[in-house]
């Protein structure tokens, strides 16, 4: 039996989805790129019914470690990703209380860490690469 929050969390993506062609026409330009350090941006472009370009979809970064990343956006973007053992990572204490921790994931461009939650969109990403 769902949850109430669950409920109502499938009712608002159903109704952001529901009304996203029309919010698309609305668009003078449908080509951005959204850097989000967590799922907010992919809500995006489904609010819009845009397929989700943004290198930071399906993960989260940490508040330091995003505006470092924002910083200095097309050196991390052009530096090779390494992933590491979730248990290595400095965020370890602030994100070991998730339940999921070490399911998904970790992700290392020089000085920051990425949390790839969505691990089927890890995937898409290392085709790519």
């Amino acid at each position: 039996m769902p949850t109430y929050e669950g409920l109502r969390l499938k009712i608002l993506e159903y109704r952001r989805k529901w009304f996203s062609n029309y919010r698309k026409k609305q668009l003078n330009n449908t080509k951005f790129t959204v850097i989000s350090n967590n799922c907010w941006g992919g809500m995006l472009y489904e609010s819009f019914n845009l397929p989700k370009e943004t290198p930071t979809v399906g993960s989260f970064i940490m508040a330091k470690d995003y505006i470092n990343f924002l910083s200095n956006l097309k050196e991390y973007i052009d530096t090779p990703l390494t992933f590491i053992n979730p248990q290595d990572s400095k965020w370890l204490k602030q994100v070991s209380q998730d339940k999921r921790y070490g399911t998904y994931p970790v992700g290392k461009i020089n000085d920051i860490e990425i949390f790839f939650l969505k691990i089927g969109l890890v995937k898409k990403i290392i085709q790519i690469v």
